[in-house]
């Protein structure tokens, strides 16, 4: 409920975080454009290039450096 679980590159490594805080209360402290909430449990930052995967039923986020698929919502795909 409110624990987030943040992954982050530190020189070309991933890592992550545990924070107590929400969704919302991240996306408010961030304040950016390029930091988007794409399915109900994940926000990403644009600034990566991501490739987008899947069809019309069911798309992703695929980041090919590192092999991560992050699922994008239909109501988020906007």
């Amino acid at each position: 409920g409110n624990y987030i679980e943040i992954h982050y590159f530190d020189f070309h490594s991933l890592n992550s975080h545990l924070v107590r805080t929400t969704l919302k209360e991240l996306l408010l402290a961030f304040n950016n454009d390029d930091i988007v909430q794409c399915h109900r449990g994940f926000v990403v930052n644009l600034k990566f290039d991501f490739e987008l995967k899947g069809n019309a039923k069911q798309r992703e986020l695929f980041y090919p450096d590192y092999d991560i698929s992050i699922p994008l919502s239909r109501s988020f795909k906007v």
